[in-house]
């Protein structure tokens, strides 16, 4: 996820949470600076909720690349590379037998 888009969420999420202090604010119970205060600390806490989450995604991203199956690869902890090029090979044909 880009950092405008994540900037772009959290801007959102902390506009929600600060919703009901705008409400407040509107009909004359909080102060404007405290209000403002109060979208603040919304959005910071907003902020680093996206980007753990972001965080969280981008490292299961990562651990999605790699290799999903590497006991394929060895057996009984040697390299396989024998096994993998003999199964390419091409089987000898009956006729070529004889």
């Amino acid at each position: 996820m880009n950092p405008a888009a994540r900037l772009s969420i959290a801007l959102l999420v902390g506009l929600v949470l600060w919703m009901p202090t705008f409400e407040a604010t509107m009909r004359g119970d909080v102060d404007l600076p405290e209000s403002a205060v109060r979208y603040l600390v919304a959005f910071l806490l907003a902020r680093l909720a996206v980007g753990g989450l972001a965080a969280l995604v981008r490292g299961y991203a990562a651990a999605e690349g790699e290799d999903e199956n590497p006991a394929e690869d060895t057996i009984e902890g040697h390299d396989n590379d024998v096994a993998r090029r003999r199964r390419g090979d091409a089987m000898p044909s009956a006729s070529g037998l004889a």
